[in-house]
């Protein structure tokens, strides 16, 4: 067992001679930092490569698409609220069948810019047949889309990371697309 250790040290000894014999100092000490900084380089790829794995999550990517598709929206109405027509600091999107239902979720037909005041007090209350935001819903699509969107609602659906990432590169066009327009 000790000649094998002690073998293994004379190869490694003699991989720092030169062809005249062995290497200088200064060599060595350069040689050997040259492998730690490739060891830390290689650390800091893998540290990076786990970085961007955590950062692709499927969660990571939904929040990603939320902030896109709500850009959208915003852009689209020109920052007004659907209900009243002002522009207000607090709003955002409202979505006639909630975030909860995957299937409508990013659906365009689905979602709306609303002041939180409407989006709370009015649209949220009013979703039952007969209300102003059911009404405006069947006005806006006509009877048959929104059943097809209800449908979609309730169906069970689930989109993998792969779907998502289209949906984002989807929305990024559509958004450097629309900008363009404007």
């Amino acid at each position: 067992m000790g000649n094998y250790w002690n073998s293994r040290i004379k190869i490694k000894k003699r991989s720092l001679k030169s062809p005249s014999g062995y290497l200088s100092e200064k060599r060595k000490r350069s040689l050997k930092g040259r492998k730690k900084r490739q060891i830390s380089s290689l650390n800091e790829v893998v540290r990076l490569l786990r970085k961007q794995e955590k950062s692709e999550s499927r969660r990571n990517l939904i929040k990603k698409l939320d902030k896109l598709v709500s850009d959208y929206v915003k852009r689209k109405a020109e920052g007004k609220c659907q209900r009243c027509g002002q522009v207000r600091k607090n709003a955002g999107v409202s979505h006639y069948f909630g975030r909860k239902h995957i299937g409508t979720r990013w659906c365009l037909e689905n979602l709306d810019w609303a002041c939180w005041g409407c989006h709370l007090y009015h649209m949220e209350k009013e979703k039952n047949p007969g209300g102003w935001y059911y009404n405006y819903m069947i006005k806006k699509l006509g009877e048959k889309k929104f059943k097809t969107l209800e449908i979609m609602a309730y169906s069970i659906t689930k989109f993998s990371r792969q779907d998502i990432q289209l949906l984002i590169n989807f929305y990024e066009n559509k958004t450097r697309f629309f900008s363009v327009q404007i």
